[in-house]
C-alpha cells in the first residue's frame, strides 16, 4: 500500500503526488497559455522573455509537491521558483504584473490538481494546498522584488558618488555622462553645484532630507557626501533673478556653515566649471538674492 501525505484526517496518496509531479509540464505550460490570453502586455514580451516565464512557472509546479511533502520548508521551496529567474527580470516585468501571473498560474494549477485527485477527500486537500502554497509564493515574490530593488538602490547609490566624485575632480569624460544617464539625469540639462556641510553624520539621512526638499520644488539632483563635506549637483537653472529662491531652499537643506554655489553651466559636462567657481549663498548670504 502506498505512503500517503497527511493533512488534517484525510490524505493524498504518493501515486497522486507522482501523477502532479508529472504533469508539471503541462501545467506551466497551460499558464503560461492563460498569460497570454488573459494579459496583452505578457503577450508582447519577446519569447525569450516568455520562456523564462514557462521556466519559472515549472519550477513553482515542481516544488509544489516538494513543499506538500514538507510545507515547514515553505519559503525556501518557493524560493527556488524565483531564484532560477534571469537577473534582469525585474527590469521587464513589474512587482503588479508578477502578481498578476502568479494569480493565473494558480488558477490553472487550482483547476488541474482536482482531476489528477482519486477522491473528494484529496481534491479538498490539493484545493486548500493550492491557496496556502500561493500565499508563500505571494509573499516570496514580494520579498524577491524588495531584494532586488534595495540591490539596486545599493547601485544606483554607487553611481551616483562615482559621477558626483567625477565632477568635484574635473572629470568631463563621456563614461560621467553615460552614468548619470543611467541614473536618469538628462545630459543637456543645465546644472549648477553646491558644496557645504552635511546636516548629520548619517548620509541616508542626509541624502533623504536633500532629496526631499528637490522633489517638493521639482528639480532633479544628483549628490553625495564626502566625508564631512555634501556636494549637490542641482539640475535647471539657477542665474535668473525668478531662480534664487531655489537656490536658496537647496542650501537650507545643508548643515551649519557657508554653502557656496556655482554658476550655472549648459549641461553636467561642463559642472566641473561650476564647482570651480563657487559663490556663497544660504542662510549666512540671502541678503545677497
Amino acid at each position: 500500500m502506498a505512503s500517503a501525505q497527511k493533512t488534517g484526517k484525510a490524505s493524498v496518496s504518493e501515486r497522486t503526488l507522482r501523477r502532479i509531479e508529472r504533469a508539471s509540464g503541462e501545467l506551466a505550460a497551460a499558464s503560461v497559455t492563460a498569460m497570454e490570453e488573459h494579459l496583452p502586455w505578457f503577450a508582447r514580451l519577446p519569447a525569450v522573455q516568455r520562456a523564462n516565464v514557462l521556466l519559472i512557472a515549472q519550477t513553482g509546479v515542481a516544488g509544489f509537491v516538494e513543499w506538500f511533502h514538507d510545507p515547514a520548508s515553505a519559503f525556501q521551496l518557493s524560493a527556488d521558483a524565483f531564484r532560477s529567474a534571469p537577473r534582469d527580470m525585474y527590469h521587464w516585468v513589474s512587482l503588479r504584473h508578477t502578481v498578476e501571473l502568479v494569480r493565473l498560474a494558480l488558477e490553472v494549477l487550482e483547476q488541474g490538481l482536482p482531476d489528477l485527485a482519486t477522491d473528494p477527500d484529496e481534491r479538498a486537500i490539493l484545493t486548500e494546498a493550492v491557496l496556502r502554497y500561493g500565499r508563500e509564493i505571494a509573499f516570496t515574490a514580494a520579498t524577491s522584488y524588495a531584494a532586488a530593488a534595495e540591490a539596486r538602490g545599493a547601485w544606483d547609490a554607487r553611481l551616483e558618488a562615482l559621477v558626483v566624485d567625477g565632477i568635484v575632480r574635473g572629470d568631463a569624460e563621456e563614461s560621467l555622462l553615460s552614468r548619470a544617464a543611467a541614473l536618469g539625469w538628462y545630459p543637456a540639462g543645465e546644472a549648477t553645484v553646491l558644496v557645504g556641510r552635511p546636516t548629520a553624520d548619517d548620509p541616508p539621512t542626509v541624502v533623504f532630507g536633500v532629496r526631499s526638499r528637490a522633489a517638493r520644488i521639482g528639480r532633479p539632483i544628483l549628490l553625495s557626501v564626502q566625508g564631512t563635506r555634501l556636494v549637490v549637483v542641482l539640475g535647471g537653472r539657477t542665474d535668473r533673478p525668478t531662480d534664487h529662491d531655489v537656490l536658496t531652499r537647496i542650501a537650507d537643506s545643508f548643515g551649519t556653515g557657508p554653502v557656496v554655489a556655482g554658476p550655472t553651466v549648459p549641461d553636467l559636462g561642463e559642472a566641473h566649471r561650476s564647482r570651480s567657481e563657487e559663490r556663497r549663498v544660504g542662510k549666512e548670504c540671502r541678503s545677497r538674492w
